[in-house]
């Protein structure tokens, strides 16, 4: 356990300052330190051992890379999100704070059942959209439609969605 321990703190020290700079470049001064754990606790999380990596510098910076790229990716949801579907904005942030955690719930709730109300394609194709963030060539390949009908299904979505939460 001993030299386990001793191998991670080594490929930290020799790797950190880089992958912060790297960090820095693709997600900001702000959360750079923090993509930073989050490298060497998916190396943990994976059960790799620090000592067994072959490229350990490469190795390193795909995590990071793959990091930057998630984060990428749920940045551009919260942002299509916040544009269209006035329910969700800011959920998640505020869940945080005790006195809107019952507002924001009353929220979801109404954007789930608004949800369910949608015709079974409607939600599969809102869902697709803004969950799974596709575009709108690959949810019409999954579902068998045309792009056109994925387009019907999403201003449908989103029209019943404006309306039921009332914004």
């Amino acid at each position: 356990m001993r030299a386990h321990e001793n191998a991670l703190r080594q490929l930290y020290e020799a790797h950190a300052p880089a992958l912060r700079r790297y960090a820095r470049r693709r997600v900001g001064p702000q959360e750079s330190e923090d993509m930073v754990h989050d490298v060497y606790l998916r190396l943990l999380q994976e059960g790799r051992e620090a000592q067994a990596l072959e490229h350990p510098r490469a190795y390193l910076f795909r995590i990071a890379s793959n990091i930057a790229i998630d984060a990428r990716r749920r940045a551009r949801v919260r942002g299509r999100i916040g544009e269209e579907a006035p329910c969700l904005v800011d959920l998640a942030e505020s869940m945080t704070n005790p006195d809107m955690k019952i507002e924001r719930f009353m929220e979801l709730n109404k954007l789930r059942a608004s949800l369910e109300e949608l015709p079974a394609l409607s939600n599969k194709v809102f869902l697709f959209k803004h969950v799974g963030d596709l575009t709108h060539a690959e949810i019409a390949s999954r579902l068998g439609v045309s792009i056109r009908t994925v387009e019907r299904h999403l201003a449908k979505a989103m029209s019943h969605l404006r309306l039921r939460c009332g914004r």
